[in-house]
């Protein structure tokens, strides 16, 4: 059947959050949606399913630009956050994510933070210039993490801690400020595979 669509919107100056989609399984696509200056979140997804998002820009909110709960098979790409209060991005508790080609820059918190997270993949990321870790990924399993940039974040560019089954490939951490890769991890099963670590600071 046809999505539900939801697109080419400017949004600016709200209060008490912009979009909210709770409780669903009907299949939506979200496309080319800008939400300016929005207090606390930008863009809110639990206990939904079946979505993609795509070509979304969250900027200069009071808290995350996307905050996600309880999700299962979304396609999330090619989204844009910066200059947020919070964390950039936010996934707990989901699975069946492709989190694909999206930046996050300029956020005074962290840029994606992944926590208890099944049969996911991060692929083609960019975290940059962020106040904390540009990417954090805790009590997740079975996903893959490639192909990301992460660059001149203020703490550590990638930091992992107890995960099962995750594979982390092909990534390029460059001048964060603590360390490249933070990796707290005390599970099993963690490769770790030609990736790019470069420090000059």
């Amino acid at each position: 059947s046809n999505p539900y669509l939801i697109q080419d919107l400017y949004i600016d100056n709200t209060i008490g959050g912009t979009f909210s989609i709770q409780g669903t399984t009907a299949y939506f696509v979200m496309n080319n949606v800008w939400v300016n200056s929005s207090s606390p979140t930008s863009f809110f997804f639990k206990n939904t399913q079946y979505g993609v998002i795509k070509n979304c820009t969250a900027s200069f909110g009071g808290s995350y630009g996307f905050d996600f709960y309880n999700v299962t098979s979304i396609v999330f790409d090619s989204n844009h956050v910066f200059n947020n209060s919070f964390q950039a991005y936010y996934f707990q508790n989901s699975s069946n994510l492709t989190v694909s080609n999206n930046v996050a820059f300029f956020n005074s918190g962290i840029g994606f933070d992944f926590t208890s997270l099944t049969n996911c993949s991060i692929i083609g990321n960019k975290a940059f210039a962020n106040s904390k870790d540009g990417i954090s990924i805790s009590l997740t399993n079975n996903t893959l993490v490639e192909n990301n940039d992460i660059i001149n974040n203020l703490q550590n560019g990638l930091t992992i801690s107890s995960t099962i089954n995750v594979t982390i490939k092909n990534n390029f951490m460059t001048n964060n400020t603590l360390s490249n890769y933070n990796n707290q991890n005390l599970n099993t099963n963690l490769a770790f595979i030609t990736n790019l670590d470069l420090q000059y600071n």
